[in-house]
């Protein structure tokens, strides 16, 4: 099943009318680029590392935008074309883009910058919350002009062995191990095997950046430690300026050093808390448009540690209704009251909270409700509250101390998705807040279980699809090495690797896998994908084959695919694999051009692994392998790298006389069914040209040669 439009994307950097946006095309865009309505469809994700989004344009479509952390967007929409409901999740990962705007370099840079061009790998060191990981990301863009995505290498216990593996290099593969947040050990353990690597991506012509744990300098090897590239914290008022600038909000740099409230956050705060600073001057804005800037940035540098206070002395105050309540309208901020009243009650018998309801002419006003608990309505009647960020901090408060309710809130949200009481910026909000928390307070696994009951398809409920999959990408979203990410990527590959998973949620793999994993995680993607072909629903199991055909159309994913199916091939775990390699390895893949660079085929590694992989689709009855052979044959008509493809199938068959007397056979069949007399002749020359190469395999010769 094709699970969506292909899109493609509109460079804008002017305000657009995104409900006039052609079907299939998709834009990137800010916040200031969006009218207020606009805005008010997408903002209320106040944990957003950043404002550019992307919007998709569709059939039909109800298009989503979640501001996520590192700036990843996840647009999800629906298909309704031909009678079907079919999701697909599109993401366009944009952050390492945006840090051409928002980047400051560091001091020491240029030298980290320089021993990577002239060494293929550095470490970049430095006291931790100086932006080590952002500058080492940043490092790639000279070289491409950041137009190649870097594979991050992941030490869990799945990717460590690829990710460590020197076959695995591709040829000019930007590589990041990012460990900054990991222990000590991690880094200490794999030292050695990191080494090998390096002589491989040395080999290969690839790059690979490492930022090591902080305080490892002691403990390095000699090689490491000549690779070290210290940087050193750039100046504040500096990265705020850059920052606010891009969000319309033009300060100097000595400007803002020169106010007195701000100068302790310059100086000391570690970067991603000035870009914090910077989305909190933002919401400070959006609440008060009409103020004055140095008061939005007054107004962010409000110290919270009151406002936590403040909020733990209401909560204790309230009782369970007025709980659910406050919760509910933290929750959906920036949604209708009715929403708010309506998931407060959902709330309470999920919690099986029961209260006395008075007949509806005695009871309160909705607004005086919402006023009870600190909450507001605006002129467009969205819920708000009278302080800015307090939302966040009730919403911090209920997670942190009430932990025998995290499970079941993670219910409650699952029930107020699935009902249609809900717009989808309700369940936008719901998951992008839900999934905030849980990633601060560890239950990343709730995201999981989210997405498992969104998925299914029920009569007489909302398609929830797309929110499933919402759920599984802001779990994956977490970028540290040995962080949760992993936990989401496992729990996928449990599912994948259950071949009567229930279908509805098969699908949403497919697509997170496709769209969103493969984009870091290559390798784990390919080998999820690999899982769900082997379904016992057919359409999951085309479904997954298309998306590993899709993901073979860029050259450094086939090479990756390829050296995986050479691996399983040759395991012969799976029969469907054989049958997978014939989908994905089609030749004109592997003779095109693009612009200077040499076809695939004159590789002689790629040939090898092809060569490889041929000879275990041989052992299979003809019939499964007889069309490919005859697509081959085809592809080198009239190509000048014909005869290289004739070889790899020829060699494939490792001098076998049955197999290689098919090979002939087919070919002959071939020339005879072609349609006139031109393509009969040519049909013959590759026809001549492959008994050539059969009888060079069996060691014929002719006399005399």
């Amino acid at each position: 099943m094709d699970l969506g439009l292909r899109t493609s994307t509109l460079p804008v950097k002017r305000p657009v009318d995104l409900g006039t946006l052609p079907l299939g095309r998709s834009v990137n865009v800010t916040r200031s680029m969006m009218s207020t309505d606009e805005r008010a469809a997408v903002k209320g994700i106040e944990n957003a590392e950043g404002d550019i989004g992307l919007f998709q344009a569709a059939r039909e479509a109800s298009a989503s935008v979640h501001y996520g952390d590192r700036h990843t967007t996840t647009i999800v929409y629906t298909d309704r074309g031909g009678g079907l409901n079919e999701e697909r999740v599109s993401t366009s990962v944009v952050a390492d883009v945006q840090l051409g705007d928002r980047f400051v370099a560091p001091t020491g840079f240029k030298r980290a910058a320089d021993m990577l061009l002239a060494e293929r790998a550095v470490l970049v060191d430095g006291d931790p919350g100086i932006g080590r990981s952002t500058a080492a990301r940043r490092l790639f863009q000279p070289f491409d002009g950041g137009k190649t995505r870097y594979r991050i290498l992941s030490l869990d216990d799945e990717g460590r062995e690829v990710s460590l593996d020197p076959e695995a290099v591709q040829p000019g593969e930007p590589l990041l191990l990012d460990l900054a947040d990991a222990a000590q050990d991690v880094f200490l353990d794999v030292q050695d095997k990191l080494l090998q690597l390096w002589a491989s991506v040395v080999a290969q012509g690839a790059m690979l950046v490492i930022v090591p744990p902080v305080g490892v300098d002691d403990c390095l090897r000699p090689e490491w430690d000549e690779l070290r590239a210290p940087i050193q914290r750039p100046r504040g008022s500096e990265v705020l300026a850059k920052h606010l600038e891009a969000e319309s909000m033009d300060y100097d740099a000595d400007v803002l050093e020169s106010l007195t409230f701000l100068r302790p956050h310059l100086d000391n705060d570690p970067m991603r808390e000035l870009v914090r600073l910077c989305r909190r001057a933002v919401e400070a804005r959006e609440s008060n448009p009409d103020d004055v800037a140095t008061n939005w940035l007054k107004s962010a540098c409000t110290d919270v540690g009151g406002l936590r206070r403040e909020v733990a002395d209401a909560v204790e105050g309230w009782s369970g209704k007025w709980r659910a309540l406050a919760l509910s309208a933290a929750m959906l901020k920036d949604s209708n009251p009715d929403s708010v009243h309506l998931a407060a009650e959902k709330l309470r018998n999920r919690l099986q909270y029961r209260i006395y309801r008075p007949h509806v002419l005695e009871q309160d006003a909705l607004n005086a409700m919402l006023a009870r608990v600190g909450a507001t309505t605006n002129e467009r009647d969205e819920v708000g509250f009278t302080k800015t960020y307090y939302e966040g901090v009730l919403r911090d408060y209920f997670w942190e101390n009430f932990p025998d309710m995290r499970r079941e809130l993670g219910h409650w949200v699952g029930d107020c998705i699935v009902d249609f009481g809900f717009t989808n910026e309700d369940r936008d909000r719901l998951v992008a807040r839900f999934a905030e928390q849980a990633r601060r307070s560890g239950r990343i696994v709730d995201l999981c279980e989210l997405a498992s009951r969104l998925a299914p398809v029920k009569e007489g409920k909302p398609r929830t699809r797309p929110w499933a999959a919402s759920a599984l990408v802001y779990g994956l979203q977490e970028n540290s090495a040995n962080g949760s990410a992993a936990v989401v990527r496992r729990r996928i590959y449990e599912w994948a690797a259950k071949s009567t998973v229930a279908s509805d949620l098969a699908h949403v793999l497919v697509s997170v896998c496709a769209d969103v994993m493969s984009e870091t995680h290559a390798d784990q993607a390919i080998v999820r994908l690999r899982l769900l072909t082997t379904h016992v629903d057919p359409s999951v199991a085309r479904a997954a084959s298309d998306a590993m055909v899709r993901l073979a159309e860029d050259s450094r994913s086939y090479r990756r695919l390829l050296w995986r199916m050479r691996i399983w091939l040759e395991e012969r775990r799976k029969e469907s694999d054989a049958a997978l390699f014939l989908a994905v390895s089609h030749p004109s893949r592997l003779i095109a051009t693009s612009g200077s660079s040499e076809p695939l085929i004159v590789n002689r590694g790629l040939r090898r692994q092809l060569t490889s992989c041929w000879r275990v689709v041989f052992a299979n009855a003809v019939q499964t392998w007889r069309s490919a052979a005859e697509g081959w044959m085809e592809a080198s008509v009239g190509d000048r790298h014909g005869a290289q493809l004739l070889g790899v199938v020829v060699t494939g068959a490792g001098g076998d006389r049955a197999t290689l007397a098919w090979l002939h056979v087919i070919c002959r069949d071939w020339v005879a069914a072609a349609d006139d007399l031109d393509e009969r002749e040519e049909r013959r020359r590759t026809f001549r040209n492959l008994s050539m190469k059969i009888d060079a395999a069996l060691g014929l010769q002719l006399a005399g040669t």
